[in-house]
């Protein structure tokens, strides 16, 4: 089993029986609050006050070039938490993707329960580990996978659950221009991708915002860079090992 795969198949909460925002949520009760679609919550470089976790909803964290460039770093679904660390500024931007409700833990309050709740430790180290896991997937997605395999790891990391099981329908919350800035590529790849999908019967497109999952086994393949897991290659591959340029359909 490569890498990738070993990567997609690590369950994120499989130590705790609560999840690290219940346990967080159970010890620290904070102020909850709702934010509406496109609404700031976190911004690069400002003084980190607050811990966010995500109750409901979705959010999008990212940093801008100076020349107006956008990166999407991750999306911070429920029971996720954006902040934690120990730097005194926020890494990144973030905001709410969809409708959203958050709940906020002050830094020092959170610091000094860490202190002394056992449970509080652990829920912030299974969350952190959660992230560095997510985080470690998407540098080998950005640094190894050609652009439209790209598009089918998102897909697979989208249809899988917080015990690590597959569903067969899920929802894509996001815009075309979200996925686009998260994967790297254009937003004329992704739309590529999924229509080259459906037509191989690998997915079904079941409007602009959910997807079903068909052929499990031959889109993971295709994911890991398992070309012969693939019905019929995508297209010619290219020398240039750059993004959009990588395949040729």
């Amino acid at each position: 089993m490569g890498y990738a795969q070993n990567l997609r198949t690590v369950p994120t909460r499989e130590t705790f029986v609560d999840a690290p925002l219940d346990v967080l949520r159970s010890a620290l009760p904070g102020p909850v609050r709702h934010v509406d679609p496109d609404q700031h919550v976190t911004i690069e470089g400002a003084k980190r006050d607050v811990v966010v976790g995500v109750v409901s909803g979705l959010l999008r964290s990212f940093r801008m070039t100076p020349d107006g460039r956008r990166h999407l770093t991750r999306f911070a679904k429920a029971g996720d938490l954006i902040g934690l660390g120990a730097l005194n500024t926020y890494r990144g931007s973030s905001e709410a993707v969809a409708a959203s409700t958050i709940v906020s833990f002050p830094v020092r309050a959170l610091d000094a329960a860490a202190e002394t709740d056992a449970r509080v430790r652990q829920a912030i180290l299974e969350a952190m580990t959660a992230e560095m896991t997510a985080r470690d997937r998407i540098q080998f997605r950005l640094g190894r996978l050609w652009s439209e395999e790209r598009v089918a790891d998102f897909l697979v990391e989208l249809s899988t659950a917080p015990d690590g099981t597959s569903r067969a329908s899920s929802t894509i919350a996001m815009s075309r221009a979200d996925m686009a800035d998260h994967l790297g590529v254009t937003i004329e790849t992704v739309s590529r991708a999924l229509h080259s999908f459906q037509r191989r019967g690998l997915v079904r497109l079941d409007g602009a915002h959910r997807f079903t999952i068909l052929r499990g086994r031959a889109l993971r393949g295709f994911a890991s860079g398992d070309g012969d897991d693939f019905p019929q290659p995508l297209g010619r591959r290219l020398h240039s090992g750059k993004g959009d340029l990588a395949l040729a359909v």
